[in-house]
């Protein structure tokens, strides 16, 4: 982070290049829990990149928009920004890009509890990051599908351990999100 900071505009200036760095900071900012900031720091690098043309920059900024709305659970903000965020990428073409927003939109069917459009998505990220020979990011996400579905099993068992029925229907639809 300290490191990033000075290369921000100075006072009266708007440099093109900190629009790239405007995204990747916020994304340093969600990790490290400073929601709120992450937050402003995004929404800039949103507007300058749809002022200046810069789609590249926008698909990022729109991810990063995505990753921020799932921390804070509004869910139809996160859709929104994961849909224009896939067509920009798409338009682009920008496969490296729509197998990212594939992946966060798989864990946002996962915390809404949708196991089979959660498994459907990291099963697309897969085969884009397998095409693009992306071999880091395909380790990563089978560990992320790994971890999904022993997460899954041990649910199931406490269900079944609780003479529950094992049907593997949602509660979210009984809950308010």
């Amino acid at each position: 982070m300290a490191r990033l900071t000075p290369l921000l505009d100075q006072a009266g200036l708007e440099e093109c290049d900190v629009t790239a760095l405007l995204p990747v900071l916020a994304a340093a900012l969600l990790d490290l829990g400073r929601v709120d900031e992450a937050s402003k720091l995004v929404a800039q690098a949103l507007a300058r990149a749809r002022r200046e043309g810069l789609r590249i920059f926008l698909v990022e900024a729109l991810r990063v928009q995505a990753q921020v709305a799932l921390r804070q659970e509004q869910w139809a903000e996160v859709e929104c920004n994961l849909e224009e965020g896939m067509a920009v990428a798409r338009a682009i073409p920008y496969p490296y890009a729509e197998a990212r927003i594939l992946r966060l939109d798989s864990q946002r069917h996962a915390a809404l509890e949708d196991r089979t459009a959660a498994a459907e998505r990291l099963e697309a990220t897969l085969t884009i990051f397998r095409r693009l020979g992306a071999a880091t990011d395909v380790a990563c996400v089978e560990g992320a599908h790994a971890a999904l579905d022993r997460e899954w099993t041990a649910e199931d068992a406490g269900r079944e351990g609780q003479g529950k029925d094992r049907t593997g229907v949602s509660d979210s639809t009984t809950r308010d999100r």
